[in-house]
């Protein structure tokens, strides 16, 4: 079934597009940035680091809201931009220096290879 414009008012079509266009910009200017930590376990293992910190920053941006590793390593940093960031491991709390590593954020995801820490 078509739909003939002339029975759209205009200001109906103008809101239509605008949230269409609105929608569009939302859901295609970020990405997810998601990796694993793990640590070493006695007997030579290894294991998944729960509970550490992680950011992603940039001087253009910032850094992003903190997230933390879920107990078997994993994190996910949702609704970052496309671009060049230092991603930033916590171990030592905020207080304490950060391991940083360049990436290079895509959309939709961005893998980020399994990362020791101690």
């Amino acid at each position: 079934m078509r739909v003939n414009p002339r029975f759209i008012p205009k200001q109906g079509r103008f809101y239509l597009l605008l949230f269409l266009f609105l929608f569009l910009v939302g859901t295609a200017s970020s990405a997810v940035v998601r990796g694993r930590l793990d640590r070493v376990v006695p007997g030579g293992g290894r294991g998944g680091a729960g509970g550490i910190r992680v950011t992603v920053s940039t001087p253009r941006r910032g850094r992003s809201p903190a997230v933390y590793s879920a107990q078997d390593g994993m994190y996910y940093i949702y609704n970052v931009p496309s671009g060049d960031y230092h991603l930033e491991i916590w171990v030592n709390g905020p207080n304490g220096a950060p391991m940083v590593y360049p990436v290079s954020v895509r959309e939709p995801y961005t893998d980020i290879p399994a990362i020791t820490v101690q």
